[in-house]
């Protein structure tokens, strides 16, 4: 088991560089939950190995503003539950999940962009990603231009011609009965 620091503003994290190419399984200790960091930027960038990411409801993001390529090139990825996050403050979500080829569905019921000023690419690259799952609280700018290739090449998801021509949409989709997506 490895222990970091908490990277700052755009800076990459210590993790990134020794471990990141073979990363299987990261794991948020319950020690964890009193951290506030203020970024996520590249927490797991270029994990491409990565299969798991176990005690998110130790991360606490509320007071995070950047998620810039949090996921971004994590190939191996084939959902995430990510409700457990508080993105009421968050200005930057581009290339959130960039690359992240096998990526199949995304929970982001509780995803407030209500402060996202960037969502460039934040899908990019997406081939296998049906299904997305969010609130009324995820919001999409209708004239920020900040939202190029948000959907680019998600040929997986329903109307995809629709989003390759239109960035300003999500999809919207709820938990079946038995907590699926």
């Amino acid at each position: 088991m490895h222990e970091f620091w908490l990277n700052e503003g755009a800076n990459y994290p210590e993790w990134t560089s020794p471990y990141s190419k073979s990363t299987v399984k990261v794991v948020f200790d319950p020690s964890f939950a009193d951290a506030r960091p203020t970024t996520c930027f590249s927490w797991f960038n270029y994990m491409e190995k990565l299969t798991s990411i176990e005690g998110f409801e130790y991360l606490n993001t509320s007071k995070v503003t950047n998620m810039e390529k949090m996921f971004c090139f994590c190939m191996d990825l084939q959902s995430l539950d990510l409700s457990y996050f508080d993105t009421s403050n968050v200005t930057n979500m581009s290339d959130m999940f960039s690359f992240c080829y096998d990526l199949e569905s995304l929970n982001l019921a509780s995803f407030n962009t209500s402060k996202v000023e960037e969502m460039s690419g934040m899908f990019n690259q997406c081939w296998k990603l049906q299904d997305i799952y969010v609130s009324e609280l995820f919001v999409v700018p209708q004239k920020d231009l900040k939202t190029q290739y948000m959907f680019n090449d998600c040929r997986k998801l329903p109307n995809y011609d629709k989003y390759e021509t239109d960035y300003h949409r999500a999809y919207y989709g709820t938990k079946d009965s038995k907590g699926g997506y």
